[in-house]
């Protein structure tokens, strides 16, 4: 659940950085299912007097999840390099999407990009020798 409360929380609206493929794709994944737990709930009042109450309430949450949609979009595009502005390509229709979904599908770029470092690549390489223990992995000149 913290893979769609986080990015709710603490980076609402936090268009800088990089969102990794796992933390795209989880927040997608519990987004729809809030989406169908109120859609479901919504259906269940449908056809009593608070049908317009849960009207509002669905379109409220919809739009308040609008902009840390857009948000992780962006951050993911940056994990792979790609500028922010790519997500425009969402207008066009059909290919646009498709072309989002896989652009989502890539791998990170390994190490620090324009956009930030990769939280989780190797931060500090060995400084060992993994053939022969105990000599400098860099050679001497």
């Amino acid at each position: 659940m913290h893979w769609f409360l986080d990015p709710i929380q603490k980076q609402y609206a936090d268009f800088s950085g990089r969102a990794t493929r796992q933390e795209y794709w989880m927040f997608a994944l519990w987004t729809v299912l809030f989406y169908l737990f109120v859609g479901v709930v919504g259906l269940g009042f449908a056809f009593t007097g608070f049908s317009m109450l849960i009207s509002i309430v669905i379109g409220v949450t919809v739009f308040a999840l609008i902009v840390p949609s857009l948000a992780i979009q962006v951050r993911r595009l940056h994990d792979i390099g790609w500028s922010g502005w790519w997500i425009l390509l969402s207008f066009l229709p059909y290919v646009g999407g498709l072309t989002l979904v896989v652009l989502f599908c890539l791998k990170s770029q390994d190490g620090t990009n324009k956009y930030g470092v990769n939280s989780h690549a190797v931060q500090n390489p060995p400084t060992e020798n993994p053939v022969l223990p105990n000599t400098p992995s860099t050679p001497s000149v």
